[in-house]
């Protein structure tokens, strides 16, 4: 589990940006409450309007503020109580990851891609490296710049905090934001 290297690693060497009262126990309760979020909820509460999912952003906040496993459980049982769940993944040949690009109805999808993705020969689970090629990437630079910056918040946790799967749900949040930006960069 990714949090049990983050548990030693904060409690020897605590962030500068952590205030005291981080301890092993609630940064295990916040990974095991990202995952649960990570797992059952759509980066969207809100499609219509496409209000983003903020769970991991005030989860990952509220720890480093110090904040007990039952302050954690607390703000995650309030947060869950508007969020979607997750919708079921699309048959492979109705998948495209280019084509994709920016229907939410492939949130799901996308996650999976940016999974498979880590673990491949070519990222060999190194968040650093993949968050860098497609942040860059021309095809995704647009919809980084949408969504209100959603997903580079995302992307700032996951390096902050050496998440996958707040890297994998950046990359996917990025993926399926509509693109606001792109008449702006064009000129």
């Amino acid at each position: 589990m990714e949090n049990q290297n983050l548990s030693h690693s904060l409690i020897k060497n605590p962030s500068i940006y952590f205030l005291p009262g981080v301890t092993s126990q609630s940064i295990d309760t916040c990974f095991r409450l990202l995952k649960d979020n990570h797992e059952h909820h759509h980066v969207f509460f809100n499609k219509e309007h496409a209000f983003h999912n903020h769970t991991s952003h005030h989860l990952l906040a509220a720890l480093g503020f110090g904040a007990s496993s039952t302050v954690l459980e607390r703000i995650y049982d309030e947060q869950k109580k508007q969020q979607m769940p997750i919708e079921p993944l699309h048959k492979k040949d109705e998948f495209d990851v280019k084509k994709c690009l920016g229907n939410d109805n492939y949130y799901h999808d996308y996650l999976e891609f940016f999974r498979n993705e880590l673990e491949s020969k070519k990222y060999e689970n190194n968040i650093d490296e993949m968050i860098e090629d497609y942040l860059f990437n021309k095809d995704y630079l647009v919809h980084f710049l949408s969504g209100a910056f959603h997903s580079f918040i995302h992307l700032g946790y996951a390096l902050e905090f050496q998440s996958k799967l707040m890297a994998i749900e950046g990359l996917a949040m990025a993926s399926v934001d509509q693109v606001s930006v792109q008449p702006v960069l064009e000129h």
